[in-house]
């Protein structure tokens, strides 16, 4: 099973680089910035979308082996550099990203797989997708305008979301979040426009928005800004929204009426 992510780790990175004489030297990642690095933007002319595809589908099976993830993040050598004799590697995490980046057409069963590969219990593997440049990635959804949104389907929104819901206790993610654009993009997600009475929300909806709120749940010491932000925003009542209405008793909700199972539920 490990040989066989190295294997897909190195099949990957080749379909989606000229070479792996680009990376920098005794580097354990695809790349250290974004995925528009010179690691990852050069594409490899002989790539085959079928394939890559078929090796993102393999790299997705992997993810869901809990013994496997780990090895997400493990370095794979690539090539020895025959100037100074150093050898170059990148983690499976790294080539996923790259292969996002050089198709982004595949990114659902790509982001599916470093979600997966998230749920790894030490951290290894979302500090290597942060590392390997996958932050700009998760994040690009949040500034998106509602006309490139209604361009994306919603599973890949949904999974974006989650993979950014996964990486948020990560220093770096949290400090990105915090960052005042960004955290009004957020508190705007959460924030949507209800459906009109009557109307179901689609589950996608729901699922993209308890994404959100895990992110936002991760912020626990947010800045002055931020919270003015939040009040603009009006995230408060946009959370209480996304519980159930409650019972009521004699028109009214009482300690004892909220203890009952709300009425949309019941």
């Amino acid at each position: 099973g490990v040989s066989l992510v190295a294997s897909v780790a190195c099949v990957l990175h080749m379909m989606t680089n000229t070479s792996p004489l680009s990376l920098p030297a005794k580097s354990t990642t695809c790349s250290t910035s974004s995925p528009s690095s010179s690691a990852t933007s050069s594409l490899c002319s002989m790539s085959n979308p079928a394939l890559l595809e078929l090796f993102l589908e393999v790299a997705l099976g992997l993810s869901q082996i809990e013994i496997l993830r780990a090895y997400f993040a493990q370095p794979t050598p690539l090539a020895e550099n025959k100037v100074n004799k150093s050898n170059f590697s990148a983690s499976l995490c790294g080539a996923i990203i790259a292969a996002i980046s050089a198709q982004p057409d595949l990114e659902v069963n790509a982001t599916a797989a470093l979600m997966n590969a998230c749920l790894e219990p030490s951290a290894v593997v979302r500090k290597s997708i942060v590392e390997s440049g996958g932050l700009p990635l998760a994040m690009a959804q949040l500034s998106f305008t509602e006309a490139e949104r209604e361009k994306m389907d919603g599973v890949t929104l949904v999974r974006k979301a989650g993979l950014l819901a996964r990486l948020a206790g990560e220093s770096a993610v949290q400090m990105s979040l915090q960052n005042t654009e960004n955290y009004r993009h957020l508190c705007k997600r959460i924030s949507l426009a209800p459906t009109e009475p009557g109307q179901e929300t689609e589950k996608w909806v729901l699922d993209e928005r308890a994404h959100y709120v895990r992110i936002l749940a991760n912020l626990t010491a947010p800045s002055v800004e931020c919270m003015r932000i939040g009040m603009e925003e009006n995230i408060l009542a946009a959370l209480l929204a996304v519980f159930p209405t409650p019972r009521e008793d004699c028109g009214e909700i009482t300690a004892a009426s909220v203890t009952l199972v709300p009425k949309d539920l019941a």
